[in-house]
């Protein structure tokens, strides 16, 4: 599911270093959901379409009636079968962070792609060569305020174009995106020449490039060269500058939407509506750009996504140029126009700021906290892989409709392609979950310095189900792989199915896809940290979670129901200065920081490696509430703190 597919679909095809082996040693009614799928999905006997409501202050409306709303095909009236509310996020502007609590909830223990629970996809895409240096810089830090109001659970993407650069792909750690947002200014040329030409201006002259007469082409020489000599070339110049101009602009504006159309096309195979955040300083209509946004359009579509688009705040006078352009309002509606344009042919909604924005972007975090989804039944001549307008609206006053103006059913006569295997399925952007999978990452001291060892851990979370073949990559946070391999055989067999590779310390997103042995196929995401952690002189690699078979360490992603105890397992590496004392403890809380609920001792193995030492041990959990707990091992050296590890333990019902 990473965004760099999605900019360049063909990127996958090259080359890949081959992994070194780590072999691990251990009926038409309204319904309503709160953070749950839709029952039905788009298809050729009904077709879903997603909407937003809200009402005037930008508040999402919940309550909406089938007979409140009004269907219409190609212009024509259509039935609707069902409306469901479905919630994403909390609502209420006045709420930002959203949801602050006592304690603040656990990293997750391990990824799953059970349930339905996958939190909103929400992507930030910059057109920075049409923002001017120094420009901008509100309506970025204000982005950076509005991922405070998106939930832990939200997958964040950012995206600077017009060159399709993913900065960071598709996140739950908010901070990357927060850290990258930073560092993104505008970087719009700044006008060259000698001539005081407006973008209106040059737009005229471009137009009269066919006209015999010329009138405002000649009135702009004589006001550019009334100081010149006759026989200079600031005739020439001067309308040199202007097509240059026009031509810059026209260029930027069809570069911006073609990526962007590219980025659309790319997230359709990815399930569920995205929301797409546009900010740009800068689109001019001219006569083929109507082409580039049915493109867009058509894309959005078929991406399910609902576009906001944003025109940053801009100062009055430009420090760069020597005086204004005699039309420094109409400047400001060319370059409004476009983005306009933009906003009307994807059925999304422009926001032009005065000032940062905050206001605007608790706006948009209110409306994409939820949508509806409405189900009717196409027509045979509608599912033909072809755009079909679409028109939705609300007989409720005060209530606005939010809504894609076309939608695409694919032709069901077509040969469907045949199933995807792993390898394909970990390079794809599409979620699979007919196959439930649970799976997590370790990290250990690699015999390379310049590496970590990467341990993953996978197993179907239906005890029934049998794995036949799985296919694993590790994805850095700029979307670029690095390593992927596959596992078949007796090994995939084994619950969990362990295996590995080595690669550079970073952050990282592993993806797994697996088979079982019915044919049903998933995959499954998990973003960790592959870092060893603590100071010198002992360094701990992961904590890992299991249970103590015949005093081999077994580990596991998920405890047993009603479970008596955890067994816990980390690797120490270092020396310690000879006559030192080495002690540890187990202990279970809240929270990494929350006071101990249970503890228990540790014991310390030493191991083939004279700077390795390995820590192990029980802790008691039988009696304790299901829920997420933080499993941490504290390690004292000669008396005091010599640094610790932790992790997020789960506690199932019985």
């Amino acid at each position: 599911m990473w965004l760099l597919v999605a900019l360049a679909a063909g990127a996958w095809a090259s080359a890949v270093p081959a992994p070194r082996a780590a072999s691990p040693e251990p009926p038409a009614s309204a319904q309503s959901t709160t953070q749950q799928a839709p029952q039905f999905r788009a298809g050729t006997d009904i077709v879903a379409i997603d909407f937003l409501a809200f009402d005037e202050e930008g508040r999402p409306v919940q309550d909406l009636k089938p007979d409140e709303i009004t269907l219409k095909v190609g212009g024509r009236t259509r039935e609707i079968k069902s409306v469901q509310f479905v919630r994403l996020g909390v609502t209420g502007t006045s709420a930002p962070a959203a949801r602050p609590t006592a304690t603040p909830p656990l990293p997750l223990p391990f990824g799953s792609n059970e349930g339905s629970s996958l939190g909103r996809v929400v992507i930030i895409v910059i057109d920075h060569e049409q923002i001017r240096p120094g420009e901008g810089k509100g309506a970025i830090d204000a982005a950076a305020r509005f991922l405070d109001r998106l939930a832990p659970t939200d997958r964040v993407g950012l995206v600077t174009m017009p060159n399709g650069r993913l900065e960071v792909d598709l996140t739950t750690t908010h901070d990357r995106v927060r850290k990258a947002l930073s560092l993104i200014v505008g970087r719009a040329p700044r006008r060259g020449g000698i001539s005081n030409i407006s973008l209106d201006e040059a737009l005229t002259v471009q137009k009269e490039r066919i006209d015999p007469d010329k009138k405002f082409t000649n009135e702009l020489i004589d006001r550019e060269c009334r100081f010149a000599p006759e026989d200079s070339f600031c005739r020439t110049m001067v309308v040199q500058e202007a097509l240059q101009l026009a031509r810059d602009a026209e260029l930027a504006t069809r570069a911006s939407l073609t990526a962007l159309a590219g980025l659309l096309n790319g997230l359709a195979p990815m399930e569920g509506p995205k929301s797409i955040l546009f900010l740009s300083g800068s689109l001019v209509q001219f006569d083929e750009t109507h082409i580039d946004l049915q493109d867009v359009a058509r894309a959005a579509a078929a991406a399910r996504a609902q576009m906001f688009v944003i025109q940053p705040h801009e100062p009055m006078l430009d420090a760069t140029r020597r005086d204004q352009p005699p039309t420094m309002s109409i400047d400001d509606n060319r370059r409004l126009a476009g983005l306009q344009d933009l906003a009307g042919a994807t059925g999304g909604e422009l926001f032009r700021l005065s000032a940062a924005g905050d206001a605007v972007y608790a706006r948009i975090a209110d409306q994409i906290s939820a949508y509806y989804l409405l189900g009717f039944e196409p027509r045979s001549s509608e599912q033909n892989g072809k755009p079909h307008e679409i028109q939705i609206t609300t007989s409720r006053p005060r209530v606005t409709i939010r809504a894609r103006p076309m939608f695409v059913i694919d032709d069901p006569s077509r040969t469907p392609p045949p199933p995807l295997q792993p390898e394909t399925l970990v390079r794809s952007l599409g979620s699979h979950r007919d196959l439930p999978l649970r799976a997590a990452a370790y990290t250990f001291r690699d015999v390379d310095p310049k590496h970590v060892k990467v341990v993953v851990a996978v197993e179907p979370v239906e005890e029934a189900a049998t794995l036949t073949s799985a296919a694993f990559a590790l994805v850095d946070v700029a979307g670029e792989r690095a390593a992927q391999w596959s596992e078949d055989g007796a090994n995939v067999v084994r619950r969990p199915l362990l295996t590995g590779a080595a690669v550079p310390p970073g952050e990282y997103r592993l993806r797994v896809a697996a088979v079982d042995t019915t044919g049903r196929r998933g995959v499954v995401d998990y973003e960790f940290s592959a870092t060893l952690t603590g100071a010198s002189p002992l360094s701990f690699g992961t904590l890992m979670l299991g249970w103590s078979d015949n005093g081999t360490f077994r580990p596991r992603l998920l405890l047993e129901p009603g479970a008596a105890s955890v067994t816990g397992y980390v690797e120490l590496y270092g020396v310690l200065p000879p006559g030192s004392t080495i002690s540890a403890v187990f202990e279970i809380a809240n929270g990494p920081d929350g006071p101990p609920l249970t503890s228990a001792p540790a014991r310390l193995l030493a191991s083939a490696d004279s700077d390795r030492l390995v820590v192990t041990g029980e802790v008691p959990v039988e009696g304790r509430p299901p829920g997420d707990y933080a499993v941490r091992v504290v390690v004292t050296v000669n008396g005091q703190p010599a640094g610790r590890a932790w992790r997020t333990l789960r506690i199932p019902p019985r």
